[in-house]
């Protein structure tokens, strides 16, 4: 009878799996076991699996220091009957076993998305997208009337953005080794560089938009660039899920979706939500510029603007004229009670 054994990680990947043609299967921490653990937790002989003459498979604890537990159950156990497909805890390991003869379930098909992930982890794509996410951001800095272009001001205003980026990578990085102990540094740094020239088109798009929109357009504008801002956030989290965690579909699209909520609701927090999403501003808080050539619209005309100015000074005359007035009015009412009342008392 033949046995498949699995070291698990946290996340149920499989980090280690050996098949084994034998009646008795020792486990522990030393070289003479035939499955070796490296955690400090296990002992040098810590259990044996065995297969007795009715073809029943066993686990006996060696009288292990932390014990030998079925997954869930605090209970050590000296000797149990295993089933195919049973999870121990052996210290800080997880051991699944398998008969030869267990029913897998069919391969999932390879999505085009999940196959776009890693494509975009080999050398010319990362390559191709740091070349577009560099040109990205040269444009950006470069459509700006104030001032002449400086490469020494733009090199230096990137220098904290190289940091974050580095580190960020570094970080979901680490984390996918930590829990899987296995990891691709080009794929998450390949993934980060495609959300970050997405993000910087979607920004000139947006940008492009309010240049050439009216002020009825602003408030509209900055909804969609809320909105596009936490999409990127969610397809990050997601394709991050699915490299660093292998997780299935369902299961990283629920967990970047919670993720995503608790992060809007942290951000919302200080904000009046029902505004932001009914009330749209009149002018924007941060007025893009963009060169001459982007101007997709016909401007206002000279006579026009003037027209348009004039008519607001004389809308803010005739409003400080109705004002004067009124406070005119309220003066001499005030005036005449107070009269009233100083007859009254002399009477």
């Amino acid at each position: 009878m033949e046995l498949v054994l699995e070291v698990i990680g946290t996340t149920n990947n499989v980090l280690e799996r050996q098949r084994f043609e034998k009646p008795r299967v020792r486990i522990g921490r030393g070289y003479g076991n035939d499955l070796i653990l490296s955690d400090e937790h296990a002992d040098v002989e810590h259990a044996e699996i065995q297969i007795d003459d009715q073809h029943r498979v066993w686990l006996q604890d060696l009288e292990s220091v932390n014990g030998t537990r079925r997954r869930k159950d605090r209970k050590p156990i000296q000797r149990t009957e295993v089933r195919s497909g049973d999870i121990f805890t052996i210290g800080r390991n997880r051991l699944r076993v398998f008969f030869a003869d267990h029913d897998l379930p069919p391969a999932v098909p390879l999505r085009p998305v999940e196959s776009f992930l890693l494509w975009l982890g080999r050398s010319p794509a990362i390559a191709v997208l740091f070349a577009v996410y560099a040109a990205a951001t040269l444009v950006n800095a470069y459509n700006t009337p104030f001032g002449n272009f400086s490469w020494s001001e733009f090199l230096s205003g990137q220098a904290m953005d190289v940091l974050i980026f580095v580190g960020l990578v570094g970080s979901v990085y680490l984390i996918s080794v930590l829990f899987r102990r296995s990891g691709n540094f080009l794929s998450h740094l390949s993934v980060l560089l495609f959300v970050g020239v997405l993000s910087l088109i979607l920004s000139f798009l947006l940008e492009l938009a309010r240049f050439n929109g009216g002020d009825h357009s602003y408030g509209f504008i900055d909804w969609i660039d809320a909105a596009s801002g936490e999409l990127m956030t969610f397809l990050y989290l997601w394709s991050v899920l699915y490299l660093a965690f292998n997780l299935s579909l369902r299961a990283r699209t629920l967990v970047s979706g919670i993720l995503l909520a608790l992060s809007v609701s942290f951000s919302w927090l200080t904000r009046d939500a029902r505004s932001d999403l009914f009330f749209f501003e009149q002018f924007p808080q941060e007025p893009g510029f963009l060169v001459g050539p982007l101007q997709l619209t016909r401007p206002m005309a000279p006579a026009s603007y003037d027209e348009r100015l004039g008519d607001v000074f004389d809308a803010v005359d005739t409003l400080r004229e109705e004002r004067l007035a009124e406070r005119a009015a309220a003066l001499t009412t005030s005036a005449a009670t107070s009269t009233d009342k100083e007859f009254e008392t002399k009477s």
